[in-house]
């Protein structure tokens, strides 16, 4: 009896079945692959000089180029009647096209070869994008008589110029390479060293400090880095507060009455120290103030004695008329009889340059006299109400009545803290803030000037 039987595949010999199936789909991929850049503008340049060639051999026989008087893709002449692509066609059979084309580079402008003719014919240029140096390559022509004397376009800079000082200048005469200009160290590798401008060598700086240098705190020395010593302040540290430490930056600790800022000082902010680094505030005290003054919120000197104003001089009288109410931006204040006088420093707002705010004052009384009310501001933070410092806001006649306006911070108003006065009086305008009046009463405000 005979028994046919079928040989089956192995397990193992359908793994390296698969394997090899692998490896080839991987090599048909690999041969898809995108072109690279550089190939592609291998492609363009040669395509260039053949379309160079082939318009030359149309100028002896024609005396002039294809004629095309507006710049546009030869790509896009392809099949139409009487364009560049059928005119050049017994001497280009097939009118190449960029790899990329018709993709646009930039909105509007496309990758291709774009052609143009100038003097009847007599003159051409055409040009292509090169995507590896983002810029156009370009050749030209004349056709003089029967012979034309375009010259073949010179080969681009794909390659680095041989010395250390010199690129490629494409925008002047194309593909040549040029010494760079002096002090310019693009092509420099070495650290400290820049280009002579004339030979195309580098030359060492010697004690310029920080060219090149990476470090925060290095400067050349003979063509080389070297580190500022430490204690050496600010010497390329981008922070405030820092100090060199043998080529590196390094955070200053400095907490002191004489607040010696090491850096933090900016205009009049002179209330402010060092903390391992960043520069903190005091928020009250002298600490570096001139005498008189003393550190805000915001760590500004500012003015804590202004003059004496005496609003009601006949001690009898006073609680007869005063200012029951203020407000002014966030300020809202109200109080009694004060006998003349009320310290409200410890009630503040903040205010901005050029900015308008209305402040209105609520008069108390026993009568029905007219009350007249004026507000200084210390624009200048020099603690003295100035004649142009001060607002007149009017009277009126009665328990409870309204004096208002409006008051402006100037654009050139001093930044920090200063003092606010109000002043009302009875009879007349109370144009000084610091005299003595018979009925009155005056209140003083703060405020920050942002």
């Amino acid at each position: 009896m005979n028994h046919n039987s079928k040989k089956s595949f192995t397990l193992i010999e359908l793994l390296v079945v698969i394997a090899v199936i692998g490896l080839l789909g991987s090599i048909v991929l690999v041969s898809f692959k995108p072109v690279p850049e550089k190939a592609r503008d291998t492609k363009r340049v040669a395509e260039i000089d053949t379309l160079f060639k082939s318009l030359e051999l149309y100028c002896v026989d024609y005396e002039n180029y294809p004629e095309q008087d507006t710049a546009g893709c030869i790509e896009d002449t392809i099949g139409e009647p009487g364009g560049f692509a059928e005119l050049i066609k017994p001497y280009l059979p097939e009118v190449p096209q960029d790899p990329l084309y018709p993709r646009e580079y930039e909105p509007g402008k496309k990758y291709c070869y774009q052609y143009q003719t100038e003097n009847e014919g007599q003159e051409y240029e055409i040009q292509v994008r090169l995507e590896r140096t983002g810029t156009d390559y370009t050749i030209s022509g004349i056709c003089t008589g029967a012979v034309g004397n375009g010259e073949p376009p010179p080969p681009p800079c794909d390659t680095p110029c041989p010395g250390d000082c010199e690129a490629c200048n494409l925008a002047g005469s194309e593909g040549t390479c040029t010494t760079r200009a002096t002090n310019d160290n693009i092509e420099v590798t070495t650290t400290c060293y820049y280009c002579d401008g004339i030979s195309g060598v580098s030359v060492a700086y010697s004690g310029e400090e920080g060219v090149s240098c990476t470090g925060d705190c290095t400067y050349c020395l003979n063509g080389s880095c070297d580190n500022w010593p430490a204690g050496e302040q600010h010497e390329g540290c981008i922070a405030v507060c820092y100090a060199c430490d043998d080529g590196n930056c390094l955070g200053q600790t400095v907490d002191g009455s004489a607040a010696t800022a090491l850096g933090c000082l900016a205009g009049d902010e002179v209330c402010r120290y060092c903390s391992n680094g960043t520069c903190g505030h005091y928020t009250s005290g002298q600490h570096g103030c001139p005498a008189g003054q003393e550190c805000d919120s915001a760590g500004r000197c500012f003015s804590s004695t202004y003059c004496t104003v005496t609003p009601c001089s006949v001690a009898y009288y006073c609680d007869d008329d005063w200012i029951s109410r203020v407000q002014f931006n966030t300020i809202d204040n109200s109080s009694g009889e004060d006998m003349g006088y009320a310290d409200f420093t410890s009630i503040s707002t903040i205010v901005a340059r050029g900015e308008s705010y209305n402040l209105t004052i609520t008069i108390g009384q026993d009568n029905n006299w007219n009350q007249y009310a004026r507000v200084w501001i210390d624009f200048n933070r020099n603690a003295i109400f100035e004649d142009g410092e001060s607002t007149y806001f009017g009277y009126c006649s009665s328990n409870g009545c309204i004096i208002s306006g409006l008051i402006t911070i100037p654009e050139g108003a001093s930044v920090g803290t200063t003092r606010m006065r109000v002043l009302e009086i009875y009879h007349s305008d109370p144009t000084d803030p610091c005299g003595t009046h018979s009925f009155g009463e005056a209140e003083d405000y703060t405020v920050v000037i942002e």
